[in-house]
């Protein structure tokens, strides 16, 4: 018992090091950000739209991108139908995008389509386009997409990354807990960093990639969380940030059944894992050596796998102890009034993220179901460390066609006859 309750207090020491350093970050994001000043449209854009039997949306998300505003002529919307066996090449193409088809049956996954993509492009014409931008299928932006995007590539960043937002949070308790999580996430999370001058991580869409960078460093993330992979490929190879672009939305959908919800974050968390285990030591030594705290803090991000376990281990030990109290003290390392300030600020500052974003009192009422929703990441969080070998990519399906009032309410477009014909 001595070793057991040496090993849970342990855990509680590390964990409260990971809480309180997260906290004291997420404080910086309360702080107004600084936004370059606008810059006169002159990038040009390759939109790439990796999609694997995507014909109930990618209609309505080449109607979105033509209507942005931002000089038709700056930009191309290309779709990859990757070993799609439905309707989404021919939807993409009357609907005014590029659409070519690739199959392969070994690699499988948006990580090896965009790899092939980007070789493609780049090959056939390498000086037509000044940045790429990775968009998903299911996916909406603003209005001012694109004219963002072009001011920050023109004050000289390389690596962007859209604000992540839901274009479905209402559609379900599962959907309203990723909303919030996101929403919260933005603000406490990705914009903190940007305003310390640290890199974000990289979010699988409304990623946008200076071609030069793209040229020097390749298209090598394969994994099951290739944004993450390319995020700390670009810190590795060049100390390239990924910058937060707060000001420029994603809509992405989100899953709306706990099972879908289970295999999409099985995979993120494989991938996630995966990722730690392959790039944690070599991102330490060389933040330390070079004395980068964007890598350090980069290092804090990937251990999260571990931390929910941990939690969970946490959890566990606290129930057994009400059982038999007789156990064992899983609180002595930390004094109460220490853990109820922490526990206290853990729980208030998300809640002050959300009201920064400006999320409606009705919305934010949904927090309550998230600590349903957090408990369930615990067993996926294991899952994924034992299987982070794996590459089996599993696809999201996608099905969430907005209306017309959801669409203005959005992005502040509205919907063509043309998109009205291609959702059915």
């Amino acid at each position: 018992m001595i070793i057991v309750n040496f090993l849970i207090n342990s855990i509680q020491v590390m964990l409260f090091i990971v809480v309180f350093y997260q906290l004291s970050v997420a404080i910086f994001g309360f702080r107004r950000h600084n936004v370059p000043s606008p810059s006169k449209p002159t990038k040009r854009f390759a939109i790439v739209i990796p999609a694997h039997n995507e014909e109930r949306v990618i209609g309505q998300l080449v109607q979105n991108l033509l209507k942005i505003n931002y000089p038709r002529h700056l930009y191309d919307i290309f779709v990859i139908c990757d070993n799609c066996t439905d309707r989404t090449m021919e939807i993409a193409i009357k609907g005014g995008a590029y659409a070519v088809e690739r199959f392969d049956s070994k690699h499988r996954g948006k990580g090896y389509a965009l790899s092939w993509m980007f070789h493609r492009l780049l090959t056939k014409e390498p000086n037509r386009w000044d940045a790429f931008v990775i968009l998903d299928a299911d996916n909406l932006v603003s209005p001012n997409f694109l004219e963002i995007l072009n001011t920050y590539l023109q004050n000289g960043y390389s690596l962007l990354q859209a604000c992540l937002d839901v274009k479905n949070p209402d559609d379900s308790w599962i959907s309203k807990c990723y909303a919030l999580s996101y929403w919260a996430t933005n603000r406490i999370f990705q914009l903190a960093r940007y305003n310390l001058g640290w890199s974000c991580v990289l979010g699988g869409t409304g990623i946008c990639v200076e071609t030069k960078l793209l040229e020097e460093i390749g298209w090598n993330a394969t994994s099951l969380t290739e944004d993450l992979e390319f995020t700390l490929q670009c810190m590795l190879a060049k100390n390239i940030r990924a910058t937060w672009v707060h000001e420029a939305k994603i809509y992405d959908e989100k899953p709306v059944s706990l099972a879908q919800s289970i295999r999409q974050r099985i995979r993120w968390m494989q991938g996630h894992a995966d990722c730690c285990f392959r790039y944690i030591a070599a991102l330490l030594k060389q933040g330390i050596k070079t004395r980068n705290p964007s890598m350090v803090d980069l290092c804090m991000y990937l251990i999260q796998p571990f931390v929910i376990v941990a939690s969970g281990i946490l959890i566990f030990a606290a129930i057994l102890q009400y059982i038999h109290p007789f156990y064992w003290s899983i609180w002595g390392s930390v004094p109460s009034k220490v853990r109820n300030i922490l526990l206290m600020t853990e729980t208030s500052i998300p809640f002050f993220g959300l009201i920064c974003e400006r999320v409606s009192p009705k919305r934010i009422l949904s927090i309550l179901y998230l600590p349903v929703f957090s408990l369930t990441w615990i067993p996926l969080a294991l899952i994924g460390i034992f299987r982070h070998k794996a590459r089996k990519w599993t696809h999201t399906e996608h099905y969430r066609v907005v209306t017309e009032e959801e669409l203005f309410q959005l992005t502040g477009l509205a919907i063509t006859d043309d998109t009205s014909a291609h959702q059915s």
